[in-house]
């Protein structure tokens, strides 16, 4: 048996940035999650246990300046086994159900991104995070250097079918954040 990270590349995560003064908690839905913030994690067996990676690692960016702050929560969806399942009443449908997995705040650096590129010259990293909701170092790893040094956070998925991260400006302009599974 070989055990391996992936390596794969960063995708950022959301079309533009998110400028929202709050963050809603994503409500049950019949609809399969989609759109910014939501990151597929396993394959699309339905009702079938899919593999998926087991973590997230999460860049946060933003626009504003040092010492600016914001707001990045991630939830992980489920979808109920409907009339396919054991337990499923005949007619009924799937639901898509949300939960939360962390909430962390995020503290801009110096750090800026380049010109033409995914994080663009006017974007900075953060450059420290805390959790607000979550275990650290347990089910999620926070490298938060401080001193203007790119932070990152090791999302423990928890086997979901689906991550979506939901942002908040706080001090800050906008938000977003690049992500890869590992």
């Amino acid at each position: 048996m070989q055990i391996d990270t992936r390596s794969g590349p960063f995708a950022v995560t959301n079309s533009s940035n998110v400028s929202a003064a709050s963050i809603t908690f994503p409500l049950p839905t019949l609809t399969r999650p989609s759109g910014d913030g939501v990151i597929m994690m396993g394959g699309d067996q339905m009702h079938m246990g899919a593999l998926a990676p087991n973590s997230l690692i999460l860049v946060p960016f933003g626009t504003g300046s040092a010492t600016q702050t914001f707001t990045l929560n991630a939830y992980g969806w489920r979808e109920t086994t409907g009339a396919t399942g054991t337990a499923g009443t005949t007619g009924t449908q799937s639901l898509w159900v949300a939960y939360e997995l962390a909430t962390f705040t995020c503290t801009l650096s110096t750090v800026p991104g380049i010109t033409g590129t995914d994080v663009n010259a006017s974007q900075l990293f953060a450059g420290t995070i805390t959790l607000g909701v979550g275990n650290a170092n347990v089910s999620n790893e926070i490298i938060s250097p401080t001193g203007n040094v790119i932070a990152h956070i090791i999302l423990d998925a928890k086997g979901s079918r689906f991550v979506e991260l939901r942002f908040a400006k706080g001090t800050n302009t906008d938000c977003n954040c690049l992500a890869a599974k590992v």
